[in-house]
């Protein structure tokens, strides 16, 4: 029972402990640094000396002098997702068109295992990556907070955990997608990583640049960083949003993967 997902977790084992250690150190180097945010003006003046469009892209530096606040801003805004995104766009991309390529996929299409079961479980072991690596973020966070003497709300942190996982589960679809549906890797790594950039920039220079205020909700990043998900926990509309997304991006790419040849 589900052999494929624990074939392709144990193969990527290696890797993705990796990933879960750096993102691990990632938010932890991150966190310790938020007592020297939260106290003195010199950031303020930093921040007003930028031009307006940058400072779109840093955000109210006020925010940061709250514990939620520089978790929503500094930790999760841009840190997190840069590992989270970067990993479930490769890590998608490992499982379909680089399998493909190196002649994997096909090998495990002559078995006696229907395309369907290949792809369900092959998304199954892309979600369980990414959970590994957001357990890496959010132990991350426990050790962070420990080593400044703050306490915070287990249930936020994992409200905040569950959004970026969110995040990266969309990215790491739409990738998966591609991959099942096209079978190139180069041409669906520039494609996924082109897509996260521009919608991330999309997101991030909105609030300073009014012609990207009416494209802004087609970012996946503004249903990640519109609620302030560290302070105030998940939107609910906007999860059942993300996972319909994840479910479409799927469904489109089996619709594509079923009926095509499988690259040799």
């Amino acid at each position: 029972m589900l052999a494929i997902v624990r074939k392709t977790l144990f193969e990527k084992r290696f890797s993705l402990i990796a990933w879960a250690l750096g993102a691990l150190f990632m938010v932890w180097l991150t966190l310790i640094f938020y007592p020297s945010f939260s106290q003195g003006d010199q950031l303020d003046s930093l921040i007003k000396s930028l031009p307006p469009q940058l400072q779109g892209l840093v955000g109210n530096v006020n925010n940061f002098k709250s514990i939620g606040g520089y978790l929503d801003g500094v930790v999760f805004n841009l840190r997190v997702p840069l590992v989270t995104v970067t990993m479930a766009i490769l890590f998608g991309i490992s499982l379909t068109a680089a399998d493909e390529e190196q002649g994997t996929l096909s090998t495990l299409l002559a078995q006696p295992v229907s395309r369907g079961r290949v792809l369900l479980e092959k998304f199954m072991a892309l979600t369980a990556g990414i959970i590994i690596v957001h357990i890496g973020v959010f132990f991350g966070l426990l050790l962070a907070l420990l080593n400044i003497n703050y306490t915070y709300s287990i249930s936020l942190l994992l409200a905040v955990t569950a959004g970026s996982l969110l995040l990266a589960l969309v990215f790491g679809t739409f990738a998966f997608g591609l991959g099942i549906a096209f079978g190139k890797q180069g041409l669906i790594s520039a494609i996924a990583a082109g897509v996260a950039f521009l919608a991330f920039l999309v997101q991030s220079l909105a609030p300073s640049v009014k012609s990207l205020q009416g494209i802004q909700k087609l970012s996946p990043f503004y249903y990640y960083t519109a609620p302030s998900t560290a302070s105030n926990g998940l939107d609910w509309t906007y999860v059942a949003l993300q996972a319909l997304i994840v479910a479409a991006l799927v469904i489109v790419g089996w619709a594509l993967f079923r009926h095509r040849d499988v690259e040799v």
